[in-house]
């Protein structure tokens, strides 16, 4: 797979003599997320899922034009008060999905100045882990042990943005039947560029002779 991001990320470039890059820091969160881990045969409750306080942060990067272009990004995510209801075992959980992705109008990240609405599609790997802490003591006593496990991820994302600053609502799903392990991830991303980033305006301009006065002095 990574192969194949490499040759799509070289031709872009080549074919392309108006392409542009850009860099951004990634932040934002799940509304809902549920894994699901690797079945073990132990016939004990796999899941654990949460839609309170879970944070993404991470970076993305962008090439192309205004109106299409590819990215990678790759972002931390917690699961603060992540669980299962009916069978808790733990709190907490974590993932960390790498993405690359095709990126229409708004979500390019390189429209100048007017936002515009855009959407995008792409794939990747993501890694995730539940139960971190405050285990209960029936699963010490049954001696289950979470580790990362890994599912390719398909993702679709819609909103809006410019070069400045990019919104997306995200819906990303994974699955492996070998080990019947599933993620499902619900929320909203924001992008904040380096290079274009908006930084606020102080205006010193005196409004009258009185505040010139006392500016001077």
């Amino acid at each position: 797979m990574k192969y194949i991001f490499s040759v799509l990320f070289t031709v872009f470039i080549v074919f392309n003599a108006n392409s542009q890059a850009n860099i951004g820091f990634v932040s934002g969160g799940d509304l809902y997320q549920r894994y699901v881990n690797p079945d073990d045969n132990s016939g004990i409750n796999r899941s654990s899922g949460s839609f309170l306080l879970n944070g993404n942060t991470g970076l993305k990067f962008y090439v192309g034009t205004p109106k299409v272009s590819l990215s990678v990004e790759s972002y931390f995510n917690v699961g603060s008060l992540a669980l299962n209801l009916n069978d808790y075992q733990g709190l907490g959980a974590a993932s960390i999905p790498v993405l690359a992705k095709i990126n229409f109008n708004g979500l390019s990240g390189l429209r100048k100045v007017d936002e515009s609405r855009g959407w995008s599609i792409g794939g990747g790997v993501q890694w995730s882990r539940t139960e971190w802490y405050f285990i209960s003591r029936r699963a010490r006593e049954d001696g289950i042990q979470r580790s990362f496990f890994r599912n390719y991820v398909v993702e679709v994302s819609f909103g809006k943005g410019n070069r400045s600053k990019v919104q997306e609502w995200f819906v990303r799903v994974g699955l492996d039947p070998n080990v019947r392990s599933s993620t499902f991830n619900f929320g909203l991303n924001t992008t904040y560029s380096f290079p274009y980033m908006k930084l606020p305006k102080f205006n010193l301009k005196p409004e009258s002779e009185e505040e010139e006065e006392v500016i001077k002095i």
